[in-house]
């Protein structure tokens, strides 16, 4: 029940997190064009690096440490807020000559403002992070969804008057406080502010290693558009930045109220001495008899989806969406392999999957960028399934597995994928307008294609039949006691 009711405070935030992002990306990009989306995602991957170097795995540090004391938590605090000090005084300094080095003056101001939310972090980090290791994700469920709105609100208000790209910077700032003075707020304990480095050692030790990992994934992530914008120009960078939004939005959708509380859960468990490879193979299942079906499905609709969601000038970014959702069915969600890692102890070992698998990406993608956008999008159907390779090679020191285990675990939902997409396949064959499918025919093709997925479920007798019965039948109560009330009232 903990569970459950972890899930449902923190998939209820980040569900409408994800409606937010998508009616603000139905707004902007009809008000903003690829060329000034690039703008905004420069100084964003410019400013990861920085955001990655400046929190010093502060959040994870406090979840998963097993006697966490007073002087810890202002330890953190403290170490915590003297390099966002830092960081956020090199990023003002040297907002100029990135500028310079990309040929855009606007990217300047950008990162300018964006430099002062990062002052804002060490406030919101530790608080943040006891109120997740309590399980109180009814309070930062709160916090993000208040600021997230916020920050949505703010955005499009500035873009429709003629803010451009600096309508996210702006953004990005009023989210930063806003979060900072509801995280406070709901946990109001001025005690863990107190400066304090007589634990330091316990916090660089584990925010060192955490932090390098964390900062090669962000590289591998975010360096690709630095190499556009300078190989290329901001308008590449716009068009690949949404195609890779649209190819993520499938694991965004499905799995982020999984994400906030998969390391919490993990380390719980392994404080407890139990058994993590059921729970593992029981995410992985969950994980693809949802992922692989909508990456499917993606891959066959992303003309419409981009039609309805970006407009009709980013039309070019059909063919990366395809190509990218491919290449993501073998990919795991975000943060998965970390929390497995940090959970266990073996934060280390986090570290070594990036730096095995992050130079290759980049190199391949670097080489990819000197063909086209197209390119670099096929030579992720490379890098990704190498990244995989390494987690679960990594994961199985741990977590001792095989991999006819693994396969038996998740084999079962390549049946499931195959029964969604076989109806809309048929229905576009049929129609015979190759990927350009019209908007009510696509709409038509997903309600079909959710019969066959259910078909699918009940076929290979997925568990998630039952979680969807349970919820099913949850629904019927609560109508049912609706209804009930609402006659007794009359009565």
């Amino acid at each position: 029940m903990a569970i459950r009711r972890a899930l449902f405070f923190t998939t209820s935030e980040r569900y409408i997190n994800i409606v937010l992002t998508l009616l603000t990306t139905v707004i902007l990009s009809r008000l903003l064009g690829p060329a000034e989306m690039g703008v905004t995602v420069l100084g964003s991957s410019f400013l990861a690096i920085a955001e990655m170097i400046r929190e010093l795995s502060v959040n994870n540090y406090l979840v998963q440490h097993k006697e966490l004391t007073l002087d810890k938590t202002r330890s953190a605090f403290t170490i915590t807020f003297l390099i966002s000090l830092v960081v956020s005084l090199l990023v003002f300094a040297l907002a100029g000559a990135v500028a310079d080095f990309y040929e855009v003056a606007g990217l300047k101001n950008y990162l300018h403002v964006v430099a002062f939310s990062f002052l804002l972090g060490p406030f919101v980090a530790p608080t943040n992070a006891l109120l997740r290791r309590d399980m109180r994700f009814g309070a930062t469920t709160f916090a993000g969804l208040a600021s997230a709105i916020i920050g949505a609100v703010v955005a499009v208000w500035l873009a429709w008057q003629g803010f451009s790209y600096m309508s996210f910077a702006w953004s990005s700032l009023a989210s930063a406080v806003s979060l900072a003075a509801l995280t406070v707020y709901f946990r109001p304990d001025f005690s863990i502010f107190r400066p304090s480095l007589s634990s330091w050692r316990s916090v660089v030790a584990f925010g060192a290693t955490d932090t390098a990992s964390n900062i090669l994934y962000v590289i591998g992530h975010d360096l690709p558009y630095l190499i556009f914008g300078r190989m290329l120009n901001a308008e590449a960078v716009g068009l690949f930045q949404r195609a890779t939004m649209l190819s993520y939005l499938p694991s965004r959708i499905l799995f982020s109220g999984i994400a906030p509380i998969t390391l919490p859960l993990l380390s719980d468990l392994a404080r407890k001495g139990e058994d993590l490879r059921k729970t593992l193979f029981s995410i992985l299942d969950y994980v693809t008899v949802l992922q692989w079906p909508a990456l499917a499905l993606l891959a066959l609709f992303a003309h419409p989806v981009v039609l309805v969601l970006l407009g009709e000038r980013w039309m070019a970014t059909v063919p990366i969406v395809q190509i990218l959702s491919v290449a993501r069915l073998v990919s795991l969600p975000t943060g998965l392999v970390n929390s497995v890692l940090i959970a266990t102890g073996s934060v280390r070992r986090s570290l070594m999957v990036n730096a095995v698998s992050v130079p290759i990406t980049v190199a391949v993608m670097s080489l990819a960028a000197a063909h086209g956008l197209e390119a670099v999008a096929l030579s992720m159907l490379i890098t990704i399934p190498f990244y995989l390779v390494v987690s679960l090679f990594y994961v199985r020191m741990v977590i001792p597995f095989g991999w006819r285990e693994l396969a038996n675990a998740v084999g079962g939902n390549v049946i499931v994928t195959m029964t969604t997409i076989i109806g809309p396949v048929l229905v576009m064959a049929v129609e015979g307008q190759g990927f350009a499918v019209p908007v009510p025919i696509a709409i038509g093709c997903l309600a079909i294609a959710v019969g066959g997925w259910l078909l699918g479920l009940s076929l290979v007798q997925h568990p998630l039949l039952g979680e969807l019965r349970r919820a099913s039948d949850a629904a019927a109560d609560v109508i049912s006691a609706w209804r009930m009330k609402r006659q007794q009232s009359k009565t």
